[in-house]
């Protein structure tokens, strides 16, 4: 029983009461009254929650492109799915040589990833409707993303991200992409803009007032206090090191073997956390199994040799270590 329920059933004993003193009428005319707003909201909250309950989950993941970093891409896309209540549509932000896309001729000039501006593009992408939600391509996904999509958005707030005051964290980010229009450039323009992601950065982070909150961690910053990465507090979790993310122990060798090279020049090495390793080693081979393989993600011409190399495990010694990566 709700509390609507309970006030009602409160507010009808007073009635019969009441009655009885010659009182009544007007307060079962109240009564009624109350009986028809409490009619009114519990059909606009069902009206809601089915619609949300009927369209897909929107997400746009930020990633390299060419299959550089397949590996996590598995993983995601797998525990994505793996969770999900809903239907969920998936959109691979990543680079591409057609300037007609939306995701080609930026100038990445000034970025860290080859993805860093595209999370701004997530409102447009969607035509200023609906939601969208973005997030990294080095994330896992621990949750459903049902809970995370069904959150409500405060009055005047038009993005939910993980922080407070000037330490906001968009690596992932739920938006309302109607509010958003007033807020943001024309993809056209980010386009032009190295500094696109900087500058946005620094607008919201003067904008506290379009900001909120998750309700939940849906972006744990590399286990952070937590013992056991099993809590089920942890929604997402986020590898925020370059040098440690856990993929690059595979994606390097598997790259070097073809003859490429990854986006990131800097020196891997083992993340901090053996648990998170761990992790993301069942997972991927989770992933495997269920058909989300790593080579499904690379570029077509990329796939048979790749196989041919995981299956053989080619480069990575007994504790999927590749050389030239510090423990």
């Amino acid at each position: 029983m709700t509390p609507l329920d309970l006030i009602a059933r409160g507010l009808l004993t007073v009635v019969i009461v009441a009655a009885l003193f010659g009182v009544g009428a007007t307060l079962a005319n109240h009564l009624d009254q109350w009986r028809l707003y409490h009619r009114l909201v519990r059909a606009n909250s069902q009206r809601r929650m089915r619609g949300m309950s009927q369209e897909p989950v929107r997400v746009f993941v930020g990633c390299a492109p060419d299959g550089l970093d397949a590996e996590s891409l598995a993983v995601l896309e797998y525990t994505i799915r793996k969770h999900a209540s809903l239907p969920v549509e998936i959109t691979w932000m990543m680079q591409s040589p057609d300037p007609a896309s939306p995701f080609g001729g930026w100038n990445t000039s000034a970025w860290a990833t080859p993805f860093s501006a595209f999370r701004w593009a997530v409102p447009e992408l969607c035509g200023f409707a609906g939601r969208g939600l973005y997030m990294d391509s080095d994330v896992i996904v621990l949750a459903d993303l049902a809970e995370l999509w069904r959150q409500d958005f405060q009055p005047g707030k038009v993005v939910l991200a993980k922080g407070g005051a000037q330490a906001w964290r968009y690596c992932v980010s739920l938006w309302d992409c109607a509010a958003m229009r007033d807020h943001l450039p024309p993809i056209a323009a980010m386009k032009r803009d190295a500094g696109t992601h900087r500058t946005l950065c620094r607008f919201f982070a003067q904008s506290q007032k379009l900001v909120q909150g998750f309700a939940g961690n849906w972006n744990c910053l590399d286990g952070e206090q937590y013992a056991d990465l099993a809590d089920p507090d942890i929604k997402i979790l986020t590898t925020t090191s370059m040098p440690h993310q856990p993929h690059l122990r595979l994606a390097l060798p598997r790259l070097r073997a073809a003859g490429r090279q990854h986006w990131f020049k800097g020196k891997p090495a083992l993340h901090w956390r053996p648990d998170v390793i761990a992790l993301f080693d069942r997972l991927l081979a989770e992933a495997e199994a269920a058909g989300f393989k790593v080579e499904n993600y690379l570029p077509e011409a990329d796939r048979a040799a790749t196989a041919l190399q995981i299956a053989g495990g080619r480069g990575l010694d007994g504790r999927h270590r590749p050389s030239g990566v510090e423990g």
